[in-house]
């Protein structure tokens, strides 16, 4: 397993998903946080359209969803068409339960992290695939905002912390 997330990360790009609350614990799994994304849609796909994947946009490099209008044009247009410029279409495979697309759910943390975790906002997400063939993601980690590293998310607080 660790091979193929190797070889995953080795071909994806980077991309930030706006989380959505939701409950940061649950005793029956452990200690672990319910992943929810802001992009998660409120219409869900059903199977013959999971087929041809789960179209999100991508804006500078944030997962956004799909304007109303690029979801596929009903007068046979592509799905991208009326896009904003610059802004990409990722197609990413489906949870078939769900209807949406297919990206990590849960975030695992030692048992004494629950605080530090709760707060986060952002999954940072390594994601393959393009506007014509659906892809996956992997969490790569979560932050309080887009394009903040654990390394220096952990410079702000240990000065945070030195001025106390």
């Amino acid at each position: 397993i660790a091979r193929i997330a190797e070889e995953h990360l080795k071909t994806a790009r980077t991309v930030w998903a706006e989380l959505r609350p939701v409950d940061p614990r649950d005793i029956l799994m452990g200690d672990f946080m319910a992943l929810e994304y802001a992009v998660d849609p409120a219409k869900r796909l059903g199977d013959d359209e999971a087929a041809e994947g789960f179209p999100v946009a991508v804006e500078n490099g944030v997962l956004r969803p799909l304007p109303k209008d690029a979801e596929g044009a009903e007068d046979g247009g592509s799905a991208g068409a009326s896009a904003a410029p610059g802004t990409e279409i990722l197609l990413l495979d489906v949870d078939r339960f769900r209807g949406s697309p297919r990206l990590p759910r849960r975030f695992f943390f030692p048992q004494e992290e629950a605080e530090k975790w709760s707060g986060m906002r952002w999954a940072e997400l390594a994601c393959t695939g393009d506007g014509t063939a659906p892809g996956r993601c992997l969490l790569v980690r979560l932050t309080d905002a887009p394009g903040v590293t654990g390394e220096s998310q952990e410079r702000e607080e240990q000065g945070k912390n030195a001025g106390r």
